[in-house]
């Protein structure tokens, strides 16, 4: 296929594989205001034209994407996560499947990493309050997730789920005024009483056309 770079808008040509553009629905997916343009670029890509959907899967790496963190990201990974089995019961997902762990199995075999301790993995009760934070609709670490450490962490935990959110939930208006209460508060059972009635009122943002898209 021909696309133009998202940085250098240069037009160039590459093998498009089924992974490559999952992995590019897969970024969008993090922020809500991106995915909210997945309809349009993916209706652009079935006509062969592959720019938008490019450049919504760059747009939450910066300038360099990826490239100035991943070694610090396989470093934690390849040491927390992949050194360690997967339980019996992980059914990789109908659409992503395994490539995305299959990529990780073959940079963590190699790459440098430290030993992480087993009590790493052990959560026991909280001694405070703690305020878990969680987006519905993010697509990486669910609520579910959220809600398994709140359990184990006991009474002084409180997970908030904000439904509308994506895998970014502290930059979002009201909730960042949460979590300020929460640290302010005087008390364990103060911070834990905070009001987030407005969690629930943040708007999914709606489906928009991309610039350009408007044949």
């Amino acid at each position: 296929v021909e696309m133009r770079h998202p940085l250098s808008h240069r037009l160039e040509k590459f093998t498009l594989t089924r992974d490559t553009l999952l992995g590019m629905v897969r970024a969008s997916l993090y922020a809500p205001a991106l995915a909210a343009a997945l309809p349009s670029a993916l209706g652009e890509a079935a006509r062969g034209r592959f720019d938008a959907l490019a450049g919504l899967s760059q747009s939450l790496g910066g300038r360099n994407g990826l490239q100035m963190a991943a070694g610090m990201h396989f470093s934690v990974v390849c040491a927390e996560d992949v050194a360690r089995p997967a339980p019996a019961s992980a059914v990789p997902g109908i659409d992503f499947g395994v490539a995305f762990a299959s990529l990780y199995a073959e940079v963590c075999a190699g790459w440098p990493r430290g030993d992480v301790v087993e009590a790493f993995y052990r959560i026991d009760g909280a001694p405070a309050a703690v305020l878990l934070l969680s987006g519905g609709l993010d697509p990486v670490t669910p609520p579910r997730h959220g809600e398994r450490v709140a359990q184990a962490l006991g009474a002084k935990a409180r997970h908030l789920v904000v439904p509308n959110a994506g895998h970014g939930v502290l930059g979002l208006g009201c909730l960042r005024d949460v979590v300020y209460r929460f640290v302010d508060a005087a008390t364990d059972a103060a911070a834990l009483q905070v009001d987030a009635t407005c969690a629930s009122g943040v708007p999914r943002p709606p489906m928009f056309v991309m610039p350009g898209d408007a044949r």
